[in-house]
């Protein structure tokens, strides 16, 4: 079955505690405060397989220039085989016209190294 993407905030306690304890995040023993943040971010991507949530974003930013990821996840079973990668979480994120950055440049620390990223390719599909 293909990977599904949903921009909606509404989720039920018990898939979104699953999915974050999943990935041995604390805040999964919290899931009615995870319903709630999630109906408060200005954007939510989510991708499912199915009916199962195996990756979210979430994500707070001003419309025009900047973005705070809070929340990015990936099930474990999908890490490194899914195309919902960090990366790809990321395009997905600033591919909206709204949210188009200025050419830069970023850091992004994966496994204990640093990845220098233009942000241009954050644009491209």
């Amino acid at each position: 079955m293909p990977i599904t993407y949903t921009t909606t905030h509404t989720f039920t306690a018990a898939t979104l505690q699953d999915l974050f304890l999943s990935v041995d995040w604390s805040s999964g023993h919290y899931p009615e405060k995870l319903v709630v943040a999630m109906q408060n971010f200005k954007t939510v991507i989510s991708a499912w397989d199915g009916d199962k949530l195996i990756g979210m974003i979430c994500a707070m930013d001003d419309g025009i220039m900047n973005a705070y990821v809070h929340y990015l996840l990936v099930r474990p079973e999908y890490q490194g085989k899914s195309r919902f990668t960090s990366i790809a979480a990321v395009k997905i994120l600033f591919s909206h016209p709204r949210r188009r950055l200025p050419p830069c440049r970023t850091k992004r620390q994966t496994q204990g190294r640093a990845l220098d990223i233009p942000c241009g390719s954050l644009h491209s599909q």
